[in-house]
């Protein structure tokens, strides 16, 4: 162990050859293996090598492009998820609009000559949304057609049952509008008692 030696003369000036002890802050030049005034040994730093500056590098910029996402990531997560539901709702479209236009419409349409045109663009979602209308008219004549043949039929043959099921039903939504009140009133009951609470001293 390397004993203290006197501080007469060995105390240089703060520069590059110098040190400064990490234990007691006493400046003593670097050709010393330890601090003269307390005894500790000087701090041997090797410079880093090439890997280990750039696995330091890697890791900022790790660091850096999480602390980035983070930040962002509402608009990350809202734009991201607004480009996969518009890329997946496109083939559903033209599929939509296949059944609204002639055969090979969907084939000719990429090997139309001419410029592009608004027309072009909007051609596919009006032919889906004709397609759409046409299936919605469709089911509701054929719910209508089923309501005819069975339920209108029911109460030709039975009318006092039908009758008594009309009147079930009534009272049972009766009693469900009931309930639901009751428990909106009672949320807003405590919702109010809570606040009074909160806002006592």
């Amino acid at each position: 162990m390397n004993e203290p030696l006197p501080l007469q003369g060995q105390e240089p000036a703060p520069g590059l050859d110098s040190v400064t002890c990490r234990n007691c802050g006493h400046v003593f030049s670097r050709k010393f293996g330890s601090c003269p005034k307390c005894g500790t040994p000087r701090p041997h730093r090797r410079p880093k090598k090439h890997r280990q500056l750039l696995k330091d590098r890697i890791e900022e910029n790790l660091k850096l492009a999480w602390k980035t996402i983070r930040r962002y990531r509402w608009f990350i997560i809202y734009i991201g998820g607004g480009i996969l539901v518009g890329g997946a709702t496109y083939p559903t479209v033209m599929w939509l609009a296949e059944f609204s236009m002639p055969p090979g419409w969907r084939e000719a349409r990429f090997y139309t000559p001419g410029p592009w045109s608004i027309g072009h663009f909007l051609e596919p979602f009006g032919a889906a949304a004709q397609t759409l209308a046409r299936w919605c008219v469709q089911a509701v004549a054929w719910v209508g057609e089923q309501l005819y043949d069975h339920i209108w039929e029911e109460m030709v043959r039975r009318p006092s049952t039908m009758l008594m099921i009309i009147i079930g039903a009534t009272i049972g939504t009766i009693l469900a509008v009931r309930r639901q009140r009751k428990r909106r009133r009672h949320r807003s009951r405590g919702r109010t008692r809570s606040s009074r609470i909160e806002g006592s001293p």
